[in-house]
């Protein structure tokens, strides 16, 4: 089975995303993470834990993230990054890490007929309250 996990964010590093990619891949998954590509990372990385796509996400719609509601940008950055990687490659699962792709991860898996897995590793109330850029 191959499984394609969402991350908003950098990875590595990421141990909640590692260790849970370790477990799939020694269970016999194939793994696949989409991530924002920073300096100098690869924007394709083969991993003993599976394979990384990263994508560069313009500053300005990074932004539009907390906003994301009101401001279609960032959704559809999300919806064009998970498009390119599904017309390159066939996932049979999807697993979204945190509320915010929840939406794009369910969209996905309805239109291709394959489980969704929403992954919250956060209290996002507490989060919004301390990020940065909120």
């Amino acid at each position: 089975m191959k499984i394609l996990m969402l991350l908003e964010g950098r990875f590595p590093p990421d141990v909640r995303v590692e260790n849970e990619m370790a477990a799939l891949t020694s269970a016999g998954f194939e793994m696949h993470i989409a991530s924002y590509l920073q300096p100098g990372q690869q924007r394709e990385e083969h991993t003993p834990l599976g394979i990384i796509h990263r994508k560069r996400i313009p500053p300005l719609i990074y932004k539009s993230s907390v906003g994301a509601l009101k401001f279609p940008f960032y959704f559809r950055f999300w919806k064009e990054y998970v498009q390119e990687l599904f017309d390159r490659e066939h996932f049979d699962a999807i697993h979204v890490h945190d509320l915010p792709l929840a939406r794009i991860g369910w969209r996905f898996s309805r239109r291709y007929h394959i489980p969704f897995v929403l992954d919250l590793h956060e209290i996002w109330p507490a989060l919004l309250r301390v990020s940065a850029h909120t």
